[in-house]
Formats: C-alpha cells, sequence, structure tokens
C-alpha cells in the first residue's frame, strides 16, 4: 500500500503542477520562467505550455499599443475638433456642405450660433438661409447658388441678414462647388462668417477720423473736402454757393455756470436744429452713431462753431432767409437739465463767386462776416464785404449806440407785479429795462445786456436802473400811492463795484426812500463767486436796510450752508420749476422744498413765472404767498402800475377766474 501510494504520488505531482501552471495562464497572471521547467514528458508539455505563454504575452503586449494608438488618435481627433469649433467660435466663422441629391444640409455648431438659432428651431436647408435676407439680396444669392449647382466654381460675398433673434447682422460668405469625374456637381460646401463688429469698427474708425464725436457732425477736415467738390461742381455749372459760419453766442458763460456736461448737451441740440433749418434741396446733418457715405452739408469746426453750405442758389438773399431761421431756432429756449436757457447765435455769409474761389478763402470770408455780426450786437446774420477787416470800426459803433441810447434817455423801465395772494393786492414790482430804439423798436434785456457787459457799458446801465428805481418809487409815494417794494436785478460787474453800497446809500439818501422798500436781486452764480467779498457786500447792504434776494434759486450752486450765512431776506422761485411742476412730480417737488427750506430759514417766497391758474394754485397749497408772472400781470410802464395802485386793483385766486390769453410770445420770456 504503501509503495503505491508513493508511485501514484510521484505520478500526479508534475501533473498536478502543469495543470496548475495551465490554469494561471488561463487566468492571465504572470508565469516565472523557472516554472516551466520539468522532465521527461511532463517537461515537454511544460515547454509548450511556455510557449504558448509568450505568444499569448506578446499578442497581449500588441493589443494594448494598439488599443493605446486607437485611444491617442481618438483624443487627438477630440481634441482637433474642439480646437476647430474654439477657433471658429472666436472668428465667428461657421462651415456647411450640401450634397446636391439631399434637400438638407449640414450646418456647424458656430453656424447656428451666428444666425441665433438652435438645430431643433430651423431646418439646414437654402430656403431657410435665404429667408433671413432681404428679398432683393435673397434673389441674388439664391441666382448665384444655382449657378454653381451647375458649374464647379466659387464665388464670395457680403450679405446684411436679420437673425432669428430680431438682430441685424453682416456676414460674409465664401460657396464653392466640387464636381465628380465626369464634371457633374455632386457637393456645396462654403462658410459664413459674422462681420458686425469689423463693420461697426472700420465705421468707428471713419467717423472718428471725418466725424464730430459729440454731434456726430462732419469735423473741419471733412467739411472743407465737400465745400471745395461742391464749388468744383458749381464752376461748371455757373450756380453760387454760399458758406455759412455760426457760432453761439456767450457759450462759455454755459460751460462756466453749468458745467462742461450741461454744455456739450447744448452744442448736440445746436447742431440738431441746424440741421433742421437747412433747406430741403440741401443735405441735412446726420446721425452722430450711424456715418454714411453721404455727403453733408453741415458740420462743426470746434467749441461752438458751426458750418452750413448752401447749394444752388439763385441769389444770395436766399442765404440770409435761411440764416434767419437758424437764428430763429437757436433763440428758442434750450431745455438743458431743467433749465431754459436762452442762446443766440452769430452767423456770417460767404457767397461763391464773389467771395472767393476755393473752399479755404469762402470759409475765412465767412468767419470774417460772422465775427462782423458779433460786433453788431449777436443774434444777428451779416454778409461778407471787403471793408470787415476794421474791428476797431465796428466797435466803436456798437459802443457808440450804447452811448447814444443812455445820453438820449432811450432806456425806459417796465415794471412786473408781485401779488400777495393772500390780500390779492401788488406788494411790489421787479424793475425791467427796456431799450426804445428809435429804428429796431422797443427791445428787450436779452438783445443788449450781454453786449452791454462785453463792451464793459454794463455797470453804467446799471447804475442808470438803480436810479430810476429809487426816483420812481418817490413818485409813487408822493402821488400818494400805497408803498410798495421795488425790486432791481443786478448783473455781476454792477455787483461787484467796490462803490456799490456807497452808491445804494447816496440814491436812497437823494430822493429820500424808505430802504426796507428796495430789494436787490442776484442770481446764486454771483453769490458763490468771491464768498469773502460777497458776505462783505451783502452784510453792507443790509445795514442800510436794503432787502436782499437770491433770483433763479434752485438753478445755480444752491449751497445750504451759505445760505443759512448769507443775510438774505427772499428766494424767488426760479420759473423752470414752476412751469414744469403741473403734471411733473420733480418739478413740483422742488417747488414745495424750496418753499418749505424757505419757511423754515424765515424767508419770504416768491415764485416767478407764473402763466397758468393752475400753477398759481399748487404753489398757493405749498404756501407760497408772493407770485410773480403773466397769470397775474406782464410788465408794464410805471403810469399804468400807478393806476393800479390807486383803483387798489385786487388779484384774487378763485377757481372760477378765468386763465387770460396772451398774444403768441409773450410767454417765451416774461422779462
Amino acid at each position: 500500500i504503501w509503495f503505491v501510494y508513493r508511485m501514484v504520488r510521484d505520478w500526479s505531482r508534475p501533473l498536478n503542477f502543469a495543470v496548475s501552471v495551465a490554469d494561471t495562464i488561463a487566468a492571465g497572471r504572470e508565469v516565472n520562467e523557472t516554472e516551466f521547467q520539468g522532465q521527461h514528458d511532463i517537461g515537454n508539455l511544460l515547454q509548450s505550455l511556455s510557449g504558448m505563454y509568450k505568444s499569448l504575452k506578446r499578442y497581449r503586449a500588441e493589443v494594448e499599443a494598439s488599443q493605446s494608438g486607437l485611444q491617442e488618435k481618438i483624443q487627438q481627433l477630440s481634441e482637433s475638433k474642439s480646437s476647430l469649433a474654439e477657433a471658429q467660435r472666436l472668428a465667428r466663422l461657421g462651415n456647411w456642405h450640401w450634397d446636391c441629391t439631399s434637400p438638407t444640409a449640414y450646418w456647424s455648431d458656430e453656424m447656428y450660433r451666428i444666425l441665433s438659432a438652435s438645430p431643433s428651431e430651423c431646418e439646414p436647408a437654402l430656403q431657410t438661409y435665404l429667408a433671413l435676407m432681404e428679398p432683393r439680396s435673397a434673389e441674388n444669392f439664391d441666382s448665384k447658388v444655382k449657378e454653381l449647382t451647375r458649374v464647379a466654381g466659387s464665388v464670395s460675398d457680403e450679405q446684411n441678414i436679420r437673425a432669428f433673434d430680431g438682430n441685424q447682422r453682416v456676414v460674409h460668405h465664401h460657396v464653392s462647388s466640387q464636381a465628380n469625374a465626369s464634371g457633374q456637381v455632386i457637393r456645396l460646401c462654403g462658410t459664413i462668417q459674422d462681420i458686425t463688429a469689423r463693420r461697426h469698427a472700420e465705421q468707428e474708425i471713419r467717423r472718428l477720423a471725418l466725424y464730430d464725436g459729440l454731434t456726430g457732425l462732419p469735423n473741419r477736415r471733412y467739411f472743407l473736402d465737400q465745400l471745395e467738390h461742391t464749388i468744383a461742381q458749381a464752376r461748371r455749372s455757373g450756380e453760387q454757393v454760399a458758406a455759412m459760419f455760426l457760432d453761439l453766442d456767450r457759450f462759455k458763460r454755459i460751460n462756466d455756470t453749468l458745467g462742461h456736461a450741461a454744455g456739450d448737451a447744448l452744442l448736440k441740440e445746436a447742431a440738431r436744429r441746424l440741421g433742421q433749418c437747412v433747406r430741403d434741396s440741401d443735405y441735412v446733418a446726420r446721425e452722430p452713431n450711424e456715418p454714411t457715405d453721404d455727403e453733408s452739408n453741415v458740420a462743426r469746426l470746434g467749441g461752438d462753431e458751426f458750418t452750413a453750405t448752401l447749394v444752388d442758389l439763385k441769389r444770395p438773399q436766399d442765404a440770409a432767409k435761411v440764416a434767419l431761421r437758424i437764428l430763429h431756432a437757436m433763440s428758442e429756449p434750450f431745455q438743458i437739465d431743467g433749465n431754459d436757457l436762452v442762446v443766440t447765435a452769430s452767423v456770417g455769409i460767404a457767397v461763391y463767386p464773389q467771395d472767393g474761389d476755393s473752399a479755404e478763402v469762402l470759409l475765412k470770408n465767412a468767419d470774417t462776416a460772422m465775427y462782423r455780426a458779433k460786433e453788431l450786437g449777436k443774434n444777428t446774420y451779416q454778409f461778407f464785404t471787403e471793408d470787415m477787416n476794421s474791428t476797431a470800426f465796428a466797435k466803436l459803433t456798437l459802443e457808440s449806440e450804447l452811448q447814444k441810447a443812455l445820453e438820449r434817455d432811450q432806456f425806459v423801465l417796465h415794471y412786473q407785479p408781485k401779488i400777495d395772494i393772500h390780500s390779492g393786492k401788488i406788494a411790489g414790482v421787479e424793475a425791467l429795462i427796456r431799450w426804445s430804439h428809435p429804428e429796431w423798436g422797443l427791445m428787450a434785456p436779452g438783445q443788449f445786456i450781454a453786449l452791454a457787459e462785453e463792451i464793459g457799458l454794463i455797470t453804467v446801465i446799471g447804475s442808470w436802473v438803480m436810479e430810476r428805481a429809487c426816483c420812481q418809487l418817490k413818485q409813487w409815494r408822493d402821488a400818494g400811492l400805497p408803498p410798495i417794494s421795488m425790486a432791481v436785478n443786478l448783473a455781476s460787474p454792477s455787483f461787484r463795484q467796490p462803490n456799490l453800497v456807497h452808491q445804494v446809500g447816496a440814491l436812497l439818501k437823494c430822493y429820500d426812500v424808505d430802504a426796507k422798500l428796495l430789494q436787490i436781486e442776484a442770481t446764486e452764480s454771483i453769490m458763490m463767486t468771491d464768498v469773502v467779498t460777497t458776505m462783505k457786500t451783502l452784510t453792507q447792504l443790509r445795514e442800510l436796510g436794503v432787502k436782499l434776494s437770491i433770483d433763479d434759486f434752485g438753478t445755480g450752486y444752491s449751497s445750504l450752508s451759505y445760505l443759512r450765512r448769507f443775510p438774505i431776506d427772499q428766494l424767488k422761485i426760479d420759473r423752470s420749476f414752476v412751469i414744469d411742476m403741473v403734471g411733473n412730480a420733480d418739478a413740483a417737488a422742488i417747488a414745495g422744498a424750496i418753499v418749505s427750506l424757505g419757511t423754515s430759514l424765515g424767508l419770504e417766497l416768491v415764485a416767478e413765472g407764473v402763466e397758468t391758474q393752475q400753477q398759481a394754485c399748487l404753489l398757493r397749497d405749498m404756501g407760497c404767498r408772493m407770485m410773480q408772472g403773466y397769470y397775474f400781470a406782464r410788465p408794464v410802464p410805471a403810469d399804468e402800475i400807478a393806476a393800479l395802485l390807486s383803483n387798489g386793483t385786487s388779484f384774487v385766486l378763485t377757481p372760477q377766474q378765468p386763465e387770460p390769453e396772451y398774444p403768441a410770445g409773450l410767454t417765451a420770456e416774461y422779462a
């Protein structure tokens, strides 16, 4: 038994070992080379297993290498596709192809993005794309594509399309067709690139080079080129051409008082009005953000200077008609940041061929004529003449006219009542100067005060107004009329006279006028300039007994700290707030705040520019007691004020009181 056991064990052990090695190979596990060593038949079996194992390892290594290479190729292809898609996205470039036997085409992802669509929203077909174009453009593009389906070739083009989101885009197409060996077109492929941003950038560069960035009008360079071209055409046809040079009067005052933002807003509105004044047969100024290839006969040269070209003139007087339209348009109040700004213009005109045969000469002479218009008082136009080189003579003429007005007593004062709505009586008046010119008629202060300030006569005129106001108070008192206050508005140069306090005191004494009946009005901007000197002047005037008022309150600096420190008796609510307060919650809130502020500080409130019953009632409900404006009375001569006082005229504010009707234009500038 022991012998048989040993024999079976010795015979089966190698066989079990071989089976174990075979199982290891079948399981895919590593086998040590020593395990393939054996004797006799078992050794041969192990050698066979060894060869099989080596072949299996080699095959496995080849498979793994092949799979690794395939994965790498797939990864590279994926990265290449991703890079291509990213490149197309950055370049806004989509691609497509269409097999002529199929009704639909292939569109890339970027093409869908350019068209603002998704594959589920639209069919990738030629008709879908053509529907995004203008009909004429679609018809033209369709004919080109059909031609490419017949004959192999390529075509490039630009189109304006309206994408699926409704936005306009500019795209560049490139289409090519592929033919088989027999020459039959079997496939079309192409690209579409969104170049909207590029076109906008090119337009912006062109605009910056040729157009004024603020108003969108052509600049000097472009205007001169166009004027030269117009003159060349007029030279061939024998026509007349007028060049107009326009400058806004006293524009610097707007920038200094309200800031450059307000000045820029005014310039843009002036450019718009100027474009509207040009005849229909002339070119109109274009929009600032959409320059085109059209010519323009209106331009901004810089600052507050503008030009216009009038073509095909029958006679030079036709240019004067256009100039009058411009002057009228510019004289209308500008609504800037809630303020009514009155800015006039001066226009110079030079006509081809008599005033110059080139653009530079013609524009230079128009500029000279414009300065002549300024010297004549602004808010006017002048044709160029050869004797315009003498500016000194023109200034002397203007100064002489104003001096004559004083010497010949051509200035008069009108008085606008201030109504106490509690009593309905006239509590005071504001003295407003007028120039009764023998040829030009009665002129409002806006037509000559700024000119007088420019040539240094404003202080003389201001002194005349102060004296006439004090004299009138005495005359009304001597006539036995009820005492009322007299307000005099002083311009900046008059307010800054070093002897202003002495002058006022002397007039009060000379005419024996009660100082508390005299009110001096000054704007916020005047008071806030050189505050220390202003405080001293106001204090000295208060010591005389004179009442002090801030005119146009709310439109200037409105410093509450200085308002508390200044010896002020009265605030006048600016007419811009009064006009807008009905129907404008913001203006009404500002007016109400001013009333509350003045009341809390113990100041008298006067609302100026009251022109309707609604305004008067709203102000009354706010607590404003004193009002002034056309609703109650317009500025009238002294004898009419005397008649109102002697008759005891009462201005009763009732719901049944009808609103008066005034001639056209009276409400535009009540002072």
